[in-house]
Order: C-alpha cells, then sequence, then structure tokens
C-alpha cells in the first residue's frame, strides 16, 4: 500500500503516438501569426488523427468516416503532400461497396444501413481530387467500375423527372441540424448534379459519365431552381416531402 505522505518519486511518463510518417512542408505563412498558428494546429490534427488511415478524432470513436476522409486528404494534399493513405481509403472504400452499388460510409464496416448521400458523393468527388493531385490513372481506372456501379444506384433511386427521391437504408443523412431527411431534398439533388459535373470532365470516366452526365447535370440544377426555389421568401426550400407538398422548412444548409 503506498503512503502517499511519505511522498513517491515518478521515475518516467511515456506516451506513444500511432500516427502517418507525414513530413511536414510548412507550405502556409503570411504576417499574420494567428493564421500561422492555425494553419499549424491544423496540420498537426491532422497527423495526429492518421492511424491506417484518417480518424474522426483522438478519443471517441476513431473510425475512417468518407466525411473525414475528405476533408483531411484535402489538408496534406496542400500541405504535407502525401496521398498514400488516401489511395488506400479510396481502395478500401470500394472494397465495401454494396451489392445495390452503395459504398458505406464508413471503413471496414457491416453496417449496410450506414450509406448517406454525401459520404457516397464525396467517395467520387475525392477521385477527381486525387486524379488532380497525383495524375495516377492506373488507380481511378481501378475505380471505374465501382464508380459506374454507384451511379447505377443514384439512377434506381431517381422519379420519372430524374431526381432522387429516396435513398435507402439511413434515409437522406446530411448534417445533425434539424433538416428533411426523406423525400425529394435540395441538398441531396444539388449535389448529384455537382459530382455529374466533376465526372463529366474526367475523359477516364468518359466511358460511363462524358457528355450525356453534363447534360444530365444541367437538367438537374434546373430542375432544382424549379422545384425549391421560393420566390417569395428569396430562399431555397428544404424539399418536396413524400406525400408531394412542399416542405416549410428553410434551412442553412439547402442554402
Amino acid at each position: 500500500m503506498l503512503d502517499l505522505e511519505e511522498g513517491c518519486t515518478i521515475e518516467k511518463i511515456e506516451a506513444v503516438a500511432e500516427e502517418y510518417h507525414y513530413q511536414s512542408m510548412q507550405a502556409f505563412e503570411c504576417g499574420d501569426e494567428r493564421l500561422n498558428t492555425l494553419y499549424r494546429q491544423c496540420l498537426e490534427t491532422t497527423k495526429t488523427c492518421t492511424i491506417d488511415g484518417f480518424a474522426d478524432c483522438l478519443t471517441r470513436e476513431r473510425v475512417l468516416w468518407m466525411q473525414d476522409l475528405f476533408i483531411d486528404s484535402l489538408n496534406t494534399a496542400y500541405s504535407y503532400p502525401d496521398f498514400a493513405l488516401t489511395r488506400r481509403m479510396l481502395l478500401m472504400f470500394a472494397q465495401g461497396q454494396q451489392e445495390n452499388g452503395r459504398i458505406i460510409t464508413y471503413t471496414p464496416s457491416d453496417l449496410t444501413w450506414c450509406s448517406n448521400p454525401p459520404g457516397n458523393f464525396l467517395w467520387i468527388q475525392l477521385i477527381t481530387e486525387y486524379y488532380k493531385h497525383t495524375g495516377d490513372a492506373q488507380t481511378v481506372r481501378q475505380l471505374v467500375p465501382v464508380v459506374e456501379r454507384l451511379l447505377g444506384y443514384f439512377r434506381s433511386c431517381e422519379n420519372e423527372e430524374g431526381l432522387i427521391c429516396r435513398w435507402d437504408g439511413d434515409e437522406q443523412f446530411w448534417d445533425w441540424g434539424f433538416y428533411e431527411q426523406e423525400g425529394i431534398l435540395l441538398m441531396t439533388n444539388a449535389y448529384y448534379s455537382h459530382i455529374l459535373t466533376l465526372l463529366s470532365e474526367m475523359p477516364l470516366f468518359d466511358g460511363i459519365a462524358g457528355q450525356a452526365a453534363a447534360d444530365k447535370a444541367a437538367a438537374l440544377k434546373t430542375l432544382c431552381f424549379e422545384r425549391f426555389y421560393d420566390r417569395e421568401k428569396g430562399l431555397f426550400i428544404d424539399a418536396i416531402l413524400p406525400d408531394g407538398t412542399r416542405s416549410p422548412l428553410v434551412t442553412q444548409e439547402a442554402n
């Protein structure tokens, strides 16, 4: 039994850091030291949240979420740069593709319901960002069939106008805020248009996207304005609900 009144001597304190071996470029510096400090903090936070991929945080879940992967990958692209983890995780998410084509939102996982629109859209967008920074056509070609199946899932969720009107499993989760998650959502369809535009601009996806994707993206953009813009308020509503009525919600996320 330790007698605290007699005191004790701490001989050693150790901490084990488990993180990827980035070498910082320190590529940003300006005359405002507050921004310089913030930049260094961002680099260190990203590095500290790496294990065998990009984890969402240090303590709580340490889960490899797609949303965190996207932000952290762009951070490292402009700061270190090193794309090995980004490539590894793009392939890991592809390996978890479900039979219906959807990508599970975090990896590795058997939670097939956990597959929301932003996770799927961001995975495709990150492929285009990865190629822009690396020119790694070989890896992108590996992912083309996975993207093709995912686009097939998007089409299966469309209504007769071509708007995504449903999403299996995790509803249409976008944020922890108060907004609509069922029906025809502006956020889902606006981002769908954006993703199709990105794919149409990459020759490597001509076989599954190309001009047809560009035309569909433009049509979706027009539909989003027609269906969701409230001229009296001068703002966009969140959604058209499953019963066909217009949502009363006008949220910051949608606008």
